[in-house]
């Protein structure tokens, strides 16, 4: 069985950009449930045990899909890098992480232009 989640303990990815990949419709097999601080300040993301999770670096690169080129490290960081229209335009994203990189990546190949 796929393992589909990653406790946050164990990777560096920020909450913030884990609820940027909730809100913007990130594939998910799990429920995500919300953890709140005593202010009632949403803090977090847990599965149906209680375990803070984000998507691993796997499931992130198969979201992506065909627009996924590819992965490097840089002396600004670990870059990921997209092509979403067939080599007419380029995605470029940095991370501190391999995980961070890719799911920026993701949300700009996601990013939802209304005019």
């Amino acid at each position: 069985m796929r393992k589909n989640l990653l406790l946050v303990e164990q990777d560096n990815m920020e909450y913030k950009l884990a609820k940027q990949l909730k809100d913007a419709g990130f594939p998910q097999s799990k429920q995500w449930g919300e953890i709140t601080d005593i202010d009632n300040k949403v803090v977090g993301f847990v599965d149906k045990y209680g375990n803070k999770i984000v998507p691993t670096l796997e499931e992130l690169i198969d979201a992506c899909g065909d627009d996924f080129i590819k992965l490097h490290k840089d002396m600004t960081g670990f870059v990921a890098l997209g092509d979403p229209d067939n080599g007419y335009s380029h995605k470029e994203t940095v991370g501190k992480t391999p995980t961070e990189a890719v799911a920026k990546l993701w949300l700009e190949l996601n990013k939802k232009d209304y005019v």
